[in-house]
């Protein structure tokens, strides 16, 4: 997780949107703390992206899959196809001009690699996801 992420809900009082009993499962669990973009498995298959402006320390995924290429999956960066298209965001996110970078970022991501964006909170988005068996290709 990023550590931008956890010391922001670290803060008191907490936000809302914070359910208190994730912060107690939090404390106990093992964590690794990341600062920036993390290669998983130090291969470039599997990419956190550190989106920040939804929260602090929020993150995507980038995916570099065989046969399909390059996915990301946006977490809360997006939460429409219009939103992506015309960087709309919404009023909650803690910081717009984080967002918008964020934003550049994935799209110049995107572009560079002919990548796909799945926007996870759009439904036509996540129908459009293979189903098994077919995921693999």
């Amino acid at each position: 997780m990023q550590s931008a992420e956890y010391q922001f809900i670290q803060k008191k009082p907490l936000s809302s949107a914070i359910d208190p009993s994730i912060i107690k499962l939090l404390e106990r669990s093992k964590k690794i703390f990341i600062i920036g973009d993390y290669d998983v498995f130090h291969d470039g298959t599997v990419k956190i992206i550190n989106t920040p402006g939804h929260t602090p320390g929020h993150e995507s995924l980038q995916l570099t899959l065989l046969h399909t290429g390059t996915v990301i999956l946006s977490g809360d960066l997006y939460h429409t196809r219009l939103s992506y298209l015309h960087q709309q965001m919404p009023i909650f996110n803690t910081n717009r001009e984080d967002t918008l970078t964020s934003m550049a970022h994935v799209s110049s991501t995107l572009k560079k690699t002919n990548g796909r964006l799945v926007i996870q909170h759009d439904p036509q988005d996540f129908m459009s996801l293979p189903k098994i068996p077919n995921y693999l290709n």
